[in-house]
């Protein structure tokens, strides 16, 4: 007889299974960039859904494999989001130093159009 427990597991696996199925997909079609949060979201909760599920069927290797995924995707976050802050600082001092400088009558600081960092990982779509 199947418990609440064991079908909720089960309904997590396959949840976690169709997120990584459809980050793949919409990736193969070009749909969605391989560097966009909702790619790396998508691989997240696949990799993190699926670990607990592999681990509580003791499939360990896989559960551990999807833990790493979980590993490598968290740290592509928080990299993104370091570089999201630093952008949104960088633009909050250009336009104080805009500011300054009309108060001063030099007219504005020029701003920057804010074109993709070859340093940032990835975009906010």
């Amino acid at each position: 007889m199947l418990t609440f427990g064991s079908v909720l597991l089960t309904v997590i696996g396959w949840g976690g299974a169709l997120c990584a199925l459809t980050a793949y997909f919409m990736v193969t079609k070009r749909l969605i960039e391989p560097d966009s949060m909702l790619y790396q979201g998508l691989n997240l909760g696949g990799a993190f859904t699926l670990c607990i599920s592999a681990s509580v069927s003791g499939a360990w290797p896989s559960a551990i494999v999807n833990l790493i995924c979980v590993g490598i995707g968290l740290q592509a976050v928080l990299t993104a989001k370091q570089h999201v802050l630093k952008a949104l600082l960088r633009r909050r001092e250009r336009a104080g130093l805009a500011r300054l400088r009309q108060r001063a009558g030099r007219g504005p600081v020029p701003v920057e159009s804010p074109a993709r960092s070859a340093q940032a990982p990835l975009v906010l779509r």
